[in-house]
């Protein structure tokens, strides 16, 4: 499966929002090992760690109820070629149906899925991989994309008929019903948001089949490009995995790939990292396998690690 991913567009969005709340810099980025001046590049993939404690450090500094007020920015154009396709699609069935079967070009970690059921249609929201504190944050963009798709289609801000929440109620609950309206219910066994069956039929006031179709293969070719970039990070490390006892460089292994060592480079930058930030964690987490069994010494020799010269001392004690 592809490594985990979270477009960093949205960092970026967050980061405005925090800078306009008056949180420094320094604070949003504190243990990411990333700038503001690296967030500001246009060519710059942000790592999916980082993003993630960025996320945790803007929470840990924020007011309650953060999800609720930076989700006012997740208007359908702030998704990029999938907002396009939602907004070109025929009818609201078809635009969250694409919401759904895309989801993972803009975020990995959402699993969603439409239902309709009686007089009711809905999106079922899961997040899968991450901390805690973190799920109610990215479980409201979800929603706010959701009721944002709704009112598109509707031409009404209230659009959900209920939402109910697969997490407990936060401190800042009461903000749901001002944002979301009611009625809302925490603690289910799982996180949906529903609304009248009839408006799946509604049509796009801007709905085009070829901006459509468009918008949908830009997605798609977005997904094909992280795969095959999530196959070269997991073939890399399968490499060195496969041939310890050297230090290889970008353009020793790049060969094995049948590409250039600045193609490689290019496609680990695309998947957001580089070949130094694989080989430290190999390297890293191989060290810590052997130190169990094995002396120091003989750990760098099997990594191919530069080990101290051993000088042999004359019995007398003295030196030649």
């Amino acid at each position: 499966m592809p490594d985990a991913y979270f477009a960093t567009g949205y960092i970026r969005l967050l980061y405005r929002f925090m800078r306009a709340e008056g949180l420094p810099a320094c604070k949003l980025f504190e243990h990411t090992g990333c700038s503001e001046a690296d967030l500001m590049r246009a060519d710059f993939e942000m790592p999916f760690t980082a993003q993630m404690r960025l996320c945790a450090n803007a929470l840990s500094h924020s007011p309650a109820g953060l999800g609720l007020r930076v989700g006012h920015q997740l208007q359908l154009a702030a998704h990029g070629a999938l907002g396009t396709a939602m907004q070109s699609a025929t009818d609201l069935k078809a635009a969250l149906g694409t919401f759904v079967r895309f989801i993972s070009v803009r975020a990995s970690f959402f699993s969603l899925a439409m239902f309709e059921a009686g007089q009711r249609g809905g999106i079922q929201i899961a997040v899968q991989g991450l901390p805690g504190p973190l799920i109610p944050f990215f479980s409201e963009s979800i929603l706010f994309t959701v009721s944002y798709c709704l009112a598109f289609y509707t031409g009404r801000r209230e659009g959900a008929s209920e939402i109910r929440l697969g997490y407990c109620k936060p401190s800042y609950a009461a903000d749901y019903g001002s944002v979301f309206g009611e009625p809302i219910h925490f603690g289910c066994s799982t996180t949906q948001i529903a609304f009248d069956r009839e408006l799946l039929s509604l049509p796009s006031p801007e709905t085009d089949s070829v901006i459509y179709a468009q918008s949908v293969r830009r997605c798609r070719d977005r997904i094909d490009e992280r795969q095959q970039n999530s196959d070269v990070t997991r073939n890399i490390r399968n490499f060195l995995l496969e041939n310890p006892g050297k230090l290889w460089t970008v353009e020793e292994i790049a060969p094995s790939f049948s590409v250039s060592g600045r193609t490689l480079i290019r496609k680990l930058k695309e998947n957001g990292t580089t070949y130094q930030a694989l080989r430290d964690d190999f390297l890293k987490r191989q060290a810590a396998t052997y130190l169990k069994s094995t002396g120091v010494e003989a750990v760098a020799i099997s990594l191919g690690l530069p080990t101290r010269p051993v000088f042999a001392v004359p019995s007398s004690g003295g030196l030649a």
